[in-house]
């Protein structure tokens, strides 16, 4: 090989690395986001819609003035501005108002109207580069889970463009604490109501009462509250609490307004010497009072084994309700 030849097999080479480097940058443009994900609640107040630099291009920087638009609600969105590059697999987040409040939700990159698309059905296009058709069904509306481009359904994973991501939730529950409790048996030991109103080890004790019959339990407290919502989907109450001793028993139960008695819905044995947190869930039909919101939850400890010491002391650091719409 002479020197000409040399010159000319260098300079190929040196052409084919530059090529190589410069693959993500060159072809500038933004023709290579594809919608990846979408996530609606059943009245389409909480929305995202993700889209994704598919082709790993730095440059796909262009797109001030293309829309995302909906075909069955005609809303359309408008990019205000070029992107910042690189671009190469990164993610956009559209979304409404109210997914940006969520808890845990990443910063939407930018804001939709509520009700951008139809869950029951839509065709969201991208300019003239990507659509994405989904029918009834395929869009869930459990407040959790999404649909993906593959048509599967998960937990919700909204990223933007700085690669923040999350899970949220677009329900959550509302959180009810007691206003008044009392012990229907039981001597108090130590504590007010104040001390079950958070989980800081600071408790509500009581030394067992006095029983007549061998069914009734020597430590049964009744507690009060108010759910923000009367008909509310469902209904939890959390207890963290312990004794003690061990071989005692925990039941729990929510007092029936329509038949204006005690439903048991739950037992387990009691905690010994360590808080043990406990969920109990009620029927909202029964164990909510229409109107008012009104919920009573009856705490049972009696003895169901072999136990350590007597008389024994049970304490209760923490009693809030969970509801859900």
């Amino acid at each position: 090989m002479n020197c000409f030849e040399r010159r000319i097999l260098r300079a190929g080479w040196a052409c084919t690395l530059v090529a190589l480097a410069c693959s993500r940058t060159v072809n500038a443009g933004s023709h290579s986001w594809d919608f990846t994900e979408v996530f609606s609640t059943a009245d389409g107040s909480i929305q995202f819609i993700e889209l994704m630099e598919t082709s790993g291009m730095d440059n796909e920087v262009f797109l001030a003035g293309k829309k995302v638009i909906s075909a069955a609600t005609g809303n359309e969105f408008t990019f205000p501005a070029n992107l910042v590059p690189p671009t190469g697999d990164k993610h956009l987040l559209l979304a409404t108002a109210g997914f940006a409040a969520l808890p845990g939700a990443p910063t939407p990159d930018y804001i939709i109207v509520d009700g951008f698309f139809d869950p029951d059905g839509d065709s969201l296009t991208y300019h003239v580069y990507d659509t994405f058709t989904f029918g009834k069904g395929q869009v869930p509306t459990d407040c959790i889970n999404s649909l993906s481009r593959d048509g599967s359904n998960d937990a919700n994973t909204p990223t933007n463009y700085q690669n923040e991501s999350g899970t949220v939730d677009a329900c959550p529950a509302d959180v009810t604490t007691p206003d008044d409790f009392n012990a229907f048996r039981g001597f108090l030991d130590s504590g007010t109501l104040a001390d079950v109103l958070e989980s800081d080890d600071s408790d509500l004790c009581h030394d067992l009462g006095i029983t007549i019959f061998p069914t009734e339990a020597p430590i049964t407290l009744d507690f009060f509250g108010t759910v923000p919502n009367n008909s509310p989907s469902t209904l939890d109450v959390t207890i963290e609490s312990a004794a003690n001793t061990p071989g005692l028993g925990l039941t729990i139960l929510f007092w029936n307004f329509n038949t204006a008695s005690w439903d048991v819905v739950g037992t387990a044995a009691q905690g010994f010497n360590t808080d043990t947190v406990r969920t109990f869930a009620g029927t909202p039909a029964d164990h909510v009072e229409v109107g008012t919101g009104a919920v009573r939850t009856r705490y049972e400890v009696r003895q169901a084994g072999i136990i350590f010491q007597f008389p024994w002391t049970d304490c209760i650091d923490h009693v809030y309700w969970t509801t859900s719409n």
